[in-house]
């Protein structure tokens, strides 16, 4: 999957040590390989090379940086944290209604919760 996502299908054995650390951060989770590999991207670890038109990466920076983090989980956090205050509580409202809702719905229950007199508990 990584050799082919970074166009490296005629060579997919250079790929072996990313995918091997993807892998042990990710246990082949999609969702938290493609967060894994955004955070590589803004780490610096993973970058495109305009010169030679391919992905390039620091094998030692990667270990470093798989062998430091905890799991891509602490990184999805760490990422919400960074949210704006009433996007954070919209997430944790969806996050309650279930994988389908009416954004409606969600809008006024978020506007109901926010209000200082409002009969909703956190």
């Amino acid at each position: 999957f990584i050799a082919t996502l970074l166009k490296y299908e005629d060579t997919p054995a250079f790929t072996i040590s990313l995918a091997r650390a993807i892998h042990q951060r990710t246990h082949g989770n999609i969702f938290f390989v493609l967060q894994f590999l955004e955070m590589l991207v803004t780490s610096q670890i993973l970058e495109y090379s305009f010169i030679s038109l391919k992905w390039t990466w620091d094998t030692n920076k990667l270990q470093e940086k798989t062998d430091a983090s905890e799991n891509v989980t602490d990184l999805v956090i760490a990422r919400m944290r960074r949210l704006a205050p009433d996007t954070a509580l919209a997430l944790i409202i969806a996050s309650q209604l279930g994988s389908r809702f009416d954004a409606l719905v969600l809008s006024k229950i978020v506007d109901e919760w926010k209000e200082p007199d409002s009969t909703l508990e956190p």
